[in-house]
């Protein structure tokens, strides 16, 4: 661990050297912005043994982690148990990421009581990619957004919260192939999300999905 707080001091202490002499970075194009995946020594491989990710105003693809989406939500510890992408117009979706699936067998009901992280994204259907947005960066509200909502128990229904947001997003696959027991289901995505809010609690959540893709 000290071995470790080290080098991140040494780390700290170089990237500001490299800062005071270059500048600092301009922010990524507004709107969806396609980043190119880095190859060979600068590609960033997250490990498949340690699960880590440091709340940064500039999220990206690479921070992302191995494993199942997890993270701080309202102050309190957050697992995502449901993942899903529903169709709400032409080339626009709402990623979905829930503590909790419905009660029924249909992944696509309503669910109760749930926290969970909502990402508006806007893409042509089917199409593979990676975009990132820092906080700073302005967004088009109708077509780019990120909130979270926790529940308040009993009859008070869920709290909205919406702050200063930052997020990356890589579709891996997206496939598309109607469910004939479920006529709501329209496929799946596979990809990875980081998404991040400057609350008052710094909350965050990163990992991999497999989705399903629906619409009402």
């Amino acid at each position: 661990m000290i071995r470790r707080l080290r080098i991140i001091g040494l780390c700290l202490a170089a990237a500001f050297v490299v800062a005071a002499t270059v500048g600092c970075p301009s922010s990524v194009e507004e709107g969806f912005t396609e980043v190119p995946e880095p190859a060979g020594e600068d590609a960033i491989e997250p490990s498949d043994d340690v699960y880590e990710f440091a709340w940064t105003d500039e999220p990206e693809v690479g921070q992302i982690p191995s494993g199942p989406i997890i993270g701080m939500l309202n102050g309190e510890s957050f697992e995502a148990e449901l993942v899903r992408v529903r169709k709400t117009d032409e080339d626009t979706y709402q990623l979905e990421v829930l503590n909790k699936g419905p009660d029924g067998d249909d992944l696509t009901g309503v669910v109760m009581g749930a926290d969970a992280w909502q990402l508006r994204f806007s893409r042509p259907e089917g199409e593979t990619g990676t975009v990132q947005w820092t906080i700073s960066d302005e967004k088009e509200f109708e077509f780019e957004h990120v909130y979270y909502y926790y529940d308040q128990g009993e009859d008070r229904g869920p709290m909205s919260v919406n702050y200063p947001w930052g997020a990356a997003l890589e579709i891996a696959e997206w496939n598309l192939a109607e469910d004939g027991e479920n006529e709501r289901i329209l496929g799946n995505i596979t990809g990875r999300i980081a998404l991040v809010m400057n609350d008052d609690e710094s909350s965050w959540a990163a990992g991999e999905f497999d989705a399903i893709y629906y619409e009402w």
